[in-house]
């Protein structure tokens, strides 16, 4: 036995639990578009849509709409449909905002 049933289309994970090719696609598309050490180039647009809410000086707060548009090249998409992608399971940025009031 190996990794893979032949025939089925069936890998065993890493507990030795069974998985159908599609799941294991999907935790592949966690990862990162990049082998190690490269570098996954994001490009980021942000447009202002409101600032509002601005308090006194020593307070130093305000409160901003903005809409925040990012897109990158994942190659391992290529060849898929857009409506075959299950896209929660797809790698995506992290976004974090600093001196955030929530």
């Amino acid at each position: 036995g190996g990794d893979t049933e032949s025939g089925g289309g069936v890998h065993r994970g890493r507990g030795g639990d069974m998985m159908s090719e599609t799941e294991s696609w999907h935790r592949a598309l966690r990862l990162r578009p990049a082998n190690a050490g490269q570098v996954v180039d994001v490009f980021v647009n942000y447009f202002i849509l409101d600032i509002a809410n601005i308090v006194k000086a020593g307070e130093q707060t305000f409160q901003i709409d903005f809409y925040l548009d990012m897109h990158w090249r994942d190659p391992r998409l290529s060849d898929f449909d857009a409506d075959d992608v299950h896209w929660p399971s797809v790698w995506s940025p992290k976004v974090e905002l600093t001196n955030a009031v929530v």
